[in-house]
């Protein structure tokens, strides 16, 4: 209840927490919740993801006649899960779909498919895709995490992967869209092994 007002009237993270805490000079007894400081913090921003997740849905919907699905989208830096990476990139029809938020503090977030100009009966020229925030800078908007990963160093795609995840990655063995079902559940190394179906090489 706190996180959707905070939502609604564009509060802080440190607004609503202390709303769910309680404040110093109180002696936290003007608090909801007795909590600490960190899983206030994660709590309240798992919860505005969820609710701006599910605000972007219902609009998505609302808008079915120019948006054909939607796709999920990872931050693209070291401190991403082996989940959100995997489902980088991924379209799911509207409605259906592993949203975001996947885990506390999760940053993951969903774009629209827009249609494009063609499906809609216009021009035939389309619209630069853009570009999107990344720990590098801007890149393009359409990068794969998979391709962003590949340029990074050995240490940084095990940080991200983990070690034998990182290996698979670089000897070309798996792409990291492959390390997560539909469902966006990560295999785990002994599935990876036994599913051959999920190994893929030169992709």
């Amino acid at each position: 209840f706190p996180v959707t007002i905070g939502f609604v009237e564009g509060q802080m993270i440190d607004q609503i927490v202390r709303r769910i805490r309680g404040t110093r000079s109180q002696g936290y007894a003007d608090g909801l919740m007795e909590i600490s400081r960190r899983d206030a913090e994660g709590m309240v921003r798992t919860a505005i993801n969820h609710v701006a997740s599910v605000s972007r849905q219902m609009a998505y919907e609302a808008n079915s006649d120019i948006v054909g699905g939607w796709v999920f989208l990872a931050t693209l830096d070291s401190r991403v899960t082996v989940t959100c990476a995997s489902l980088s990139g991924r379209e799911f029809p509207l409605g259906r779909g592993p949203q975001p938020p996947r885990h506390v503090n999760c940053r993951s977030t969903s774009i629209p498919k827009i249609m494009s100009w063609r499906e809609l009966g216009l021009s035939d020229d389309e619209i630069d895709p853009g570009t999107r925030a990344s720990l590098d800078g801007q890149v393009p908007a359409d990068l794969s995490f998979s391709d962003w990963l590949g340029s990074k160093p050995a240490k940084l795609q095990d940080e991200v992967l983990g070690a034998t995840r990182g290996e698979m990655f670089r000897a070309k063995k798996i792409t990291v869209d492959r390390f997560t079902d539909n469902r966006g559940r990560v295999y785990t190394l002994d599935e990876l092994r036994k599913k051959g179906r999920v190994i893929v090489t030169g992709k």
